[in-house]
């Protein structure tokens, strides 16, 4: 196992959160895309409580950061097999 010195530590906050850390995340690979992937780089530790393991796991996963934006900020989820309540 390698051991890292850098970590993303990610906390909760439900929808909200994962709206939140989503949006910062895209934004900041949006203004700086070499910070971005230096913050996001495989070497990089992603903790995360609640909300923040949901983004961090997704992060992990490698999807792009677009692709986890999506849903985030509201996309229409039929597509995704995600049915909303009325």
């Amino acid at each position: 196992m390698r051991m890292t010195t850098d970590a993303l530590v990610l906390a909760g906050g439900g929808v909200a959160g994962i709206s939140w850390e989503v949006g910062v995340l895209f934004g900041l690979q949006e203004a700086d895309p070499p910070l971005a992937a230096a913050i996001l780089a495989d070497s990089t530790a992603l903790i995360g409580t609640s909300a923040g393991s949901a983004v961090g796991s997704q992060v992990a996963s490698g999807l792009p950061l677009r692709a986890v934006r999506e849903p985030a900020a509201g996309g229409d989820q039929r597509d995704r097999g995600v049915r909303r309540l009325r």
